[in-house]
């Protein structure tokens, strides 16, 4: 998406919200537009040392939240606010909203990736640590990782 495009999809979203403020799901697109203006993505990974992004970031996570408070069911922000928890080096909150999503899960194949994500979290600290082992870097190998995802 381009800048004008975001910007175009935030005003929808604000109208939207306007009309239907209990959907926590037009706050869950909300906080992925807020990242997208300023060049990221939950999927590329948080550029922390870029301020623009920290505050995107920081907004996001403040949407993702807020969704969860007016629908303490919408899994798909408590799967993103995992996400991103797991990616700014919070492992135990990232487990906590990915537990949380879990329960709330609406199918078979979402409650597998979730499940599966979980044990990853899980065991993050000795999977680093055999990254670490092999004389590799654990964040340029999944920065690595994500630019191949993104190709």
């Amino acid at each position: 998406m381009d800048v004008q495009e975001v910007r175009e999809a935030l005003e929808y979203l604000e109208k939207a919200i306007a009309m239907d403020p209990d959907n926590g799901m037009l706050y869950v697109y909300r906080a992925q537009c807020k990242l997208a203006s300023k060049g990221g993505s939950v999927q590329q990974g948080l550029v922390e040392n870029n301020p623009h992004m920290m505050e995107a970031t920081n907004q996001a996570l403040e949407e993702l939240e807020y969704a969860i408070k007016i629908d303490n069911q919408c899994s798909i922000a408590m799967e993103v606010l995992s996400t991103m928890y797991s990616q700014k080096g919070e492992p135990d909150r990232a487990i906590q909203y990915l537990e949380m999503a879990i329960k709330y899960a609406r199918t078979i194949q979402e409650m597998t990736n979730l499940q599966t994500f979980l044990l990853i979290l899980n065991y993050q600290p000795e999977i680093n640590k055999e990254i670490l082992a092999c004389g590799l870097d654990p964040e340029t190998l999944q920065n690595s990782l994500l630019r191949q995802q993104q190709n």
